[in-house]
């Protein structure tokens, strides 16, 4: 594994540490997710990541069997950019007070991000209605301060 997909692996099992059911069980222990049922976006996405770490074993193939099929071309250019990873929230952005001053953009793509899980940047720029440049660079942001992560799709 490399060193991002450890961190991104280290970030799930740190927020699966953190969340918490509330007493009676039905919410979140967490101040920014304490409206949503249990459990929370955050918890689903983290378990997703995790299920994605231990993915099922490779079936063993017979010395004989003819090698596997090729997966199929990936998209290039700018469509690739924008869908071939996906972002998501680091725990550090759940220690982020939910009053802490932040860029309207900047507040809008990370609570974009608690709500969907993970999100494409071509998606976030849909959802939030503004130019894939200006989410690229929020995300460019939010990254250098530890507060999302992308990990590559295909």
């Amino acid at each position: 594994m490399n060193s991002r997909i450890d961190q991104t692996y280290r970030d799930a099992r740190q927020l699966l540490d953190h969340h918490r059911p509330a007493p009676g069980g039905h919410r979140c222990d967490q101040t920014r997710c304490a409206h949503e049922t249990w459990p929370c976006t955050a918890v689903a996405t983290a378990r997703r990541v995790m299920a994605t770490y231990a993915g099922p074993p490779a079936a063993p193939t017979a010395p004989d069997a003819d090698p596997p099929a090729p997966p199929p071309a990936a998209p290039t250019g700018p469509q690739r950019a924008d869908t071939a990873r996906v972002w998501l929230l680091t725990t550090a952005a759940y220690q982020v007070p939910p009053t802490a001053p932040l860029a309207a953009d900047m507040g809008n793509v990370m609570e974009l991000l608690h709500r969907m899980g993970t999100a494409s940047l071509a998606q976030l720029a849909v959802r939030l209605g503004r130019p894939r440049m200006v989410i690229a660079l929020i995300l460019r942001a939010l990254t250098s301060c530890g507060w999302a992560t992308d990990t590559a799709t295909v």
